[in-house]
């Protein structure tokens, strides 16, 4: 009966972890739009826009008027697939966790790398239906009119900085989220009355915990995202390589445009973050099983 219930368990930190993410990609997939588009453009000064909000929110109107409302969630179908791979593995992982934190850290970076691999050619479609709508119909037409007319290696262009990036990712988001929520409830419970733990304080620290974490992520993975979103871009049949890039990048673009949409990353990012992690949370609270 043990056992059984462990796989139960499981089972539903998978669910809720496919939950959770969904809704978090569904509200903050806008974000993610303006984010490629502010990524693709290597015209403005880098170092001026990539921590702009005025930067940032001048691409909405922008966006609308020269797509329509439809942009903003072009490419979610692929979104949906490549998070759900992601989180899935990454869940799946923290299920049989190590208290080594090298162990644990390892293991979080190798998840987020496998995902990368599995996901990469939602992760290629995604980014080209949202630098423009029109390209493909859906998902799958994207599918087939890639393996046509490129190949079907083409799916797997950019998975290097793709698997820096999620590897970075799930090791910068889950470490920094659990760390910064044991300090806070070690914290609280040392320095405040019987009672501060209960809801409000929970979600508090759930809160703040999430928010660290989006900022550590965004921060780490913004250079290898940039460059992920421009070699998949390419329609090319030009092979790309990725060290060349950001030597161009630098050269001529300087070092900001290594972090160029990191304020529209972390707008998305951070509240994605928040959204994962205090919605899985409380589901796991309301369904009585043991969260991270």
């Amino acid at each position: 009966m043990k056992t059984k219930r462990n796989d139960v368990s499981t089972l539903g930190h998978l669910l809720l972890s496919s939950a959770s993410v969904s809704v978090a990609t569904i509200i903050t997939h806008p974000i993610d739009v303006v984010k490629v588009h502010m990524q693709l453009n290597s015209v403005s000064a880098a170092s001026g826009e990539a921590f702009s909000i005025q930067k940032f929110f001048s691409y909405f109107p922008k966006l609308y008027q020269q797509f329509g409302i439809s942009q903003f969630y072009s490419g979610i179908g692929a979104a949906l697939t490549f998070v759900n791979a992601l989180f899935l593995l990454l869940v799946g992982k923290e299920r049989r966790k190590s208290t080594n934190t090298v162990i644990s850290t390892t293991a979080a970076i190798g998840s987020g790398c496998i995902a990368a691999v599995i996901g990469n050619p939602f992760e290629v479609i995604k980014v080209r239906m949202q630098s423009d709508v029109s390209q493909y119909a859906n998902m799958f037409h994207g599918i087939r009119s890639i393996v046509m007319t490129e190949g079907i290696l083409r799916f797997w262009r950019g998975v290097i900085p793709g698997m820096a990036r999620s590897g970075l990712l799930t090791a910068s988001q889950i470490g920094p989220y659990q760390y910064t929520k044991q300090t806070l409830q070690q914290f609280t419970r040392s320095n405040s009355n019987p009672n501060a733990n209960g809801l409000w304080n929970q979600f508090t620290i759930d809160l703040v915990a999430s928010l660290c974490a989006g900022i550590v992520s965004t921060t780490v993975t913004s250079p290898v995202d940039v460059i992920k979103t421009r070699v998949m871009n390419n329609a090319t049949q030009q092979s790309i390589r990725y060290f060349a890039m950001a030597k161009y990048m630098f050269v001529h673009e300087g070092w900001g445009s290594f972090f160029r949409g990191w304020m529209a990353n972390y707008v998305r990012l951070g509240p994605q973050t928040t959204c994962i992690f205090i919605t899985y949370e409380y589901l796991c609270k309301i369904i009585q099983i043991e969260s991270f």
